[in-house]
């Protein structure tokens, strides 16, 4: 599972084998001082988040977080919405099966320029 995070002004590119992905998400909302939201997620493989990461440099904060900004947001959507259509391609988080954890509001307009 690749994920896609904000916690305030950063955004975490990231991976986990687990599925569920709960545990993950929830030792990183446990170690993080603020909210952690997820903005997307969906099945993938390490050299995918690799890719991400190597792709996504010259946001980088540090570890696997981005500082938040209008070009990392459209760089990252050609992975989590690859579809032009307007298809999303979120995978539900934390073992749910009823769609986005943050509701529709989360998803419209979250990557637009």
């Amino acid at each position: 599972m690749i994920y896609l995070l904000q916690e305030g002004p950063y955004l975490k590119i990231g991976y986990s084998g687990q599925v569920p992905w709960d545990r993950r998400l929830h030792q990183i909302r446990n170690a993080t001082a603020r909210d952690v939201i997820v903005l997307a997620a969906r099945p993938g493989t390490l050299e995918q988040e690799q890719e991400l990461h190597a792709g996504a440099v010259a946001w980088k904060h540090k570890g696997d977080w981005y500082n938040d900004c209008p070009a990392l947001r459209k760089y990252v959507s050609r992975f989590f919405y690859p579809d032009e259509g307007g298809t999303l391609n979120v995978v539900p988080s934390e073992g749910r099966t009823d769609g986005p954890q943050e509701g529709p509001e989360t998803v419209t307009g979250m990557f637009s320029d």
